[in-house]
């Protein structure tokens, strides 16, 4: 859990960090304790942020890493505390901050999608998180009709620890990598013709750590798929790092 105060609409002060809590009723304790500190005794004018989660109306009503989150409704802590608390899928507000601040910046259309413990990403349309109803899953895309395998399932931190019984980091076989780039390449082919972006930006261990997946063997293999269109948005790394869903929370703020 990283929380930072807003010192203007594209700075904010040196984050806090700490283990995220797995029970919400702790991990929302923690985060009100944090934020007053940040505060030192100013009045709180809202909380903005992400949290990796599937959202509805403010209620987390899903998480694949924090089982004890689901049901804490941001939207009842902002009535009970008296100042908006806009909440959103992590990936998501990673998304925005990379369109506004980072490898998106002065694009129109941008698709992030992170590659880490598990697959997520968003759509961010001038410099907006675009429209859904439960947010988006494009991890959750089904690759294998026979066994129903999702892009998460094929290239995944999780999925290549089960895969080879170790660390992705630990993984050194070229082969591994060089398959997931392919696999990596057929998911993101199938995000572009649903999303239809100007440039694509990845992020997350799975891409940025060492060894990770090559960006240019994805954008070969993704320029070696039959296209339906007459050219393919541009592949680029994320360039906020750790802090990607800060800036992506000061986006939020302006609001």
């Amino acid at each position: 859990m990283r929380v930072a105060r807003k010192i203007s609409d594209s700075e904010f002060s040196e984050p806090i960090k700490v283990e995220t809590p797995k029970d919400g009723a702790e991990g929302v304790r923690v985060l009100f304790e944090l934020a007053r500190e940040l505060a030192r005794g100013d009045a709180i004018e809202g909380i903005h942020g992400g949290i990796a989660a599937v959202l509805k109306n403010y209620q987390i009503i899903n998480s694949s890493n924090l089982k004890g989150w689901i049901g804490v409704n941001f939207e009842n802590l902002a009535e009970e505390n008296g100042y908006p608390i806009n909440v959103k899928n992590d990936a998501s507000v990673v998304g925005l901050g990379e369109a506004v601040f980072g490898a998106g910046k002065n694009r129109r259309i941008v698709v992030y999608m992170t590659v880490s413990t598990g697959v997520g990403g968003a759509r961010i349309v001038a410099g907006k998180i675009d429209e859904s109803t439960f947010g988006f899953e494009p991890g959750h895309q089904i690759l294998s009709i026979d066994n129903k395998q999702t892009l998460e399932d094929m290239v995944s931190g999780r999925s290549f620890e089960e895969r080879y019984q170790k660390k992705p980091y630990e993984v050194n076989e070229r082969e591994a990598w060089e398959d997931a780039a392919r696999v990596l390449a057929l998911g993101l082919y199938n995000t572009t013709v649903h999303w239809s972006p100007d440039v694509i930006v990845l992020g997350g261990p799975m891409i940025i750590g060492e060894p990770s997946i090559s960006l240019d063997l994805v954008q070969k293999h993704l320029s070696e798929i039959t296209n339906i269109f007459n050219e393919l948005p541009e592949v680029r790394e994320a360039e906020l790092v750790d802090n990607g869903g800060l800036f992506g929370a000061l986006v939020l703020s302006r609001v």
